[in-house]
């Protein structure tokens, strides 16, 4: 296995901003985790090989901007951008579903949050990769409102209930790409501390 291009392999993935050692990595595959979601800005030649020549499947994630932070159309090129010169200078295939985490914004507008998801999808999907978003706390949009954004196909829920502004359910009608079960910071021994 190596890069996860669409469709992806169903069956148990970890997101982590940790860079696991060979223990670690032994400690996950034992709990049969496939797929390993990095970070974008932590993502190197030698980690990539490393996961992948331990038969993982390797998915790009950008960090989140924090709480509060304020979404714009300029944000949303600069995240996509950002991911972007990174996977791209480890020549990684096009064709790479690339997740933007859009947790915590600002609750001023959903509009400017739009717009963010929306320029990142279009910057994610010109260079011939496919966007998705990781809707976790404070995503503040409607299932619909996701569902209308042109560009992005996946849609990656946090653990426990999505929730838009309104404290419905979101429910995006493309359904879920990727869904979280486990608790945060799940520690699998040989020293992974995972989200699953």
């Amino acid at each position: 296995m190596s890069y996860i291009i669409a469709p992806a392999p169903v069956g148990l993935y970890v997101d982590s901003d940790m860079v696991f050692s060979d223990t670690g990595l032994d400690a996950i595959r034992a709990k049969g985790v496939l797929v390993i979601l990095t970070y974008a800005e932590i993502l190197t030649a030698v980690i990539l090989a490393r996961y992948t020549s331990k038969g993982f499947g390797v998915g790009v994630i950008t960090y989140s901007r924090g709480k509060d932070w304020a979404p714009s159309a300029t944000t949303g090129e600069q995240d996509a951008k950002r991911a972007l010169d990174a996977i791209h200078s480890l020549a990684v295939p096009t064709g790479l579903v690339l997740w933007d985490d859009v947790e915590g914004p600002s609750q001023a507008s959903p509009q400017a949050l739009m717009d963010h998801v929306d320029a990142h999808g279009a910057a994610v999907a010109a260079a011939s990769d496919i966007a998705g978003d990781y809707l976790g706390w404070g995503g503040m949009l409607t299932s619909e409102e996701w569902q209308a954004r042109p560009n992005v196909h996946r849609y990656w829920k946090a653990g426990g209930i999505t929730r838009d502004r309104f404290m419905k359910a979101v429910e995006p009608s493309r359904g879920w790409s990727l869904i979280q079960v486990l608790p945060f910071n799940r520690n699998l021994g040989g020293g992974a501390i995972v989200d699953l």
